[in-house]
């Protein structure tokens, strides 16, 4: 199923519990969050409902410990994490969030995102296997005309 495909079937009675959006369009990643986002968080609640981080600068124990805290208000919670492919992670940081990806909260939504996925190593092989892995890139041209 092409990205464009996943993007539009994508409803809130069938949203995986962990996403891993990679691949050079970030456009994609960005309608796919947007879309989402639309779905799962009131615009008056995503003060409590939303949580957004740079791999880079921040933990996973801080994403993990946002998608585990349940919502002040209730409602499930969408914790998004751009930019995983620049992340210096340490081996215990990869286990703990594999560890989660194998056994995610189902009252929150994990989106991490990538613009280049090494699947030789262990963790991008890991969430690109995911169901809810979405590959990135652009379109072929017999998508686009049918």
């Amino acid at each position: 199923m092409s990205v464009l495909d996943k993007i539009e079937n994508l409803k809130l009675e069938n949203r995986e519990p962990v996403y891993f959006l990679y691949g050079e369009e970030s456009f994609f990643h960005t309608e796919f969050i947007r879309r989402l986002t639309g779905l799962m968080v009131a615009p008056d609640n995503q003060e409590f409902n939303l949580e957004k981080f740079d791999a880079k600068s921040s933990p996973p124990s801080d994403w993990i410990g946002s998608a585990k805290t349940l919502s002040f208000f209730g409602g499930d919670k969408l914790v998004i994490v751009r930019g995983l492919e620049e992340a210096s992670l340490s081996d215990n940081q990869q286990k703990a969030l594999l560890e989660y990806v194998n056994d995610p909260e189902p009252s929150a939504c994990l989106v991490l995102t990538a613009l280049k996925a090494d699947r030789k190593r262990k963790l991008f092989k890991t969430l690109t296997a995911l169901q809810g892995a979405v590959q990135c890139v652009a379109p072929k041209e017999a998508q686009l005309f049918p």
